[in-house]
């Protein structure tokens, strides 16, 4: 039986962990994506994505729990952005190498899903 823990593999840690799970989800890579053009605010990453505000504030909570994001206040607005170069770097990796991200094994995806992670490719 396999292990859902580290012991076997001193090299993977649980940061690693929580980012690919964080990095799981498509609305969390849409939000990431996103930010790797520049810092948004809820309500940008709203507009960007066609989401409600709670959809986007769970998720950017998820990923800012995992060390994906951080956020800054700024007057009154709570700005988001990647919380290091390596994670753009990351994605930037797993979108670009011939890995058909948009479709799931059986190479289908809701409209809604697909339209939002292509809008901001």
């Amino acid at each position: 039986t396999m292990k859902n823990d580290t012991t076997h593999h001193p090299k993977i840690n649980n940061d690693a962990i929580k980012l690919f799970h964080a990095l799981s989800h498509i609305t969390r890579l849409s939000i990431c994506m996103a930010l790797m053009k520049k810092p948004q605010t809820v309500s940008e990453l709203c507009e960007i994505l066609d989401l409600k505000q709670y959809m986007v504030s769970q998720q950017l909570s998820v990923l800012r729990t995992a060390g994906v994001v951080r956020n800054e206040r700024k007057s009154r607005h709570v700005i988001y952005s990647l919380a290091s170069p390596q994670i753009s770097n990351i994605i930037h990796i797993a979108c670009w190498t011939n890995l058909n991200l948009a479709s799931d094994s059986q190479g289908k995806r809701s409209g809604k899903e697909l339209s939002s992670f292509a809008r901001i490719l």
